[in-house]
């Protein structure tokens, strides 16, 4: 009979070995198409499947013209069968703009000409000041919904995914909630439910989880890896490497629960802090 010890040792390496059948997206932050890394062979040492890629003006203007390494970052990306998302997104962008922003519209250049494959939109209307009047919020997420719908009717054909609070199932506009007006112009959402015990982070998550089910869209379940110290207990940046493997395997095994069918994999913020977690 195996003692506590085995028992859990077994645990951890069954979680290891289900890893590379976890489908994984990740955010990259910084330049990464004009100082690039070698993000390719990290996505394919690791099973990542999906980058959410940051896309700076001058990086999507590089992309544009053929210059500079960004033409094969996004080409070695490919090679290794990662989707590359054009990723991008400021709290300003939640006044419901008249017209798109200069930076989107580069991006979106970018996605019709080929040149990547999707867009990835992360606003964070919370982060705006305003967010903490209650009389004030609904308006901020009003503006959201808007210019999100204005983005579906300038891109129709373009998957769209969207970073959104787990918050955003709650919180209202006119038009009802403002994940739900959301779900309504994107084709996907990545839920930012961090949160460093499994329970906590699939109890924040099912609200989002049941509107994508309404809404017929698929999501991802964020995972913060990078230190948070600001926030205790949303961060896994701390725990021993057999734990955060093996903590990832159950929040999969639950988000599948959430959501059959819809449920698209893990979404780790962010892929050097995902490096250093896994490979030192």
């Amino acid at each position: 009979m195996l003692g506590a010890a085995s028992v859990g040792q077994a645990r951890a390496a069954q979680a290891i070995d289900g890893w590379p059948g976890i489908p994984k997206a990740a955010w990259v932050w910084g330049e990464p198409l004009l100082r690039p890394q070698d993000f390719a062979g990290l996505c394919a040492r690791q099973t990542i499947g999906t980058v959410f890629l940051y896309t700076s003006p001058a990086g999507a203007e590089a992309l544009l013209g053929g210059r500079g390494p960004a033409p094969d970052v996004v080409a070695g990306l490919r090679r290794q069968g990662v989707r590359v998302f054009g990723s991008l997104g400021e709290p300003d962008w939640a006044d419901g703009p008249a017209r798109l922003p200069e930076h989107l519209a580069l991006v979106g250049r970018c996605v019709r000409a080929g040149l990547l494959d999707a867009l990835h939109l992360d606003v964070e209307p919370q982060a705006r000041r305003e967010w903490r009047d209650p009389g004030a919020r609904g308006a901020l997420a009003e503006g959201t919904m808007r210019f999100f719908a204005q983005v579906r009717a300038n891109w129709p054909d373009a998957e769209i995914d969207a970073a959104v609070n787990p918050i955003f199932a709650a919180t209202q506009g006119a038009d009802g909630a403002l994940l739900d007006g959301l779900l309504r112009s994107v084709s996907s959402v990545s839920v930012m439910a961090y949160r460093s015990r499994v329970e906590r982070a699939l109890a924040w998550a099912e609200p989002s989880a049941r509107a994508c089910a309404r809404a017929r869209r698929p999501w991802r379940l964020g995972v913060l890896v990078e230190p948070n110290p600001d926030e205790p207990g949303t961060s896994w940046s701390s725990a021993p490497r057999d734990d955060f493997v093996g903590g990832c395997a159950a929040m999969h095994a639950g988000a599948a629960a959430l959501g059959p069918g819809l449920y698209r994999g893990l979404a780790f913020q962010e892929l050097e802090a995902l490096r250093r977690m896994l490979e030192g």
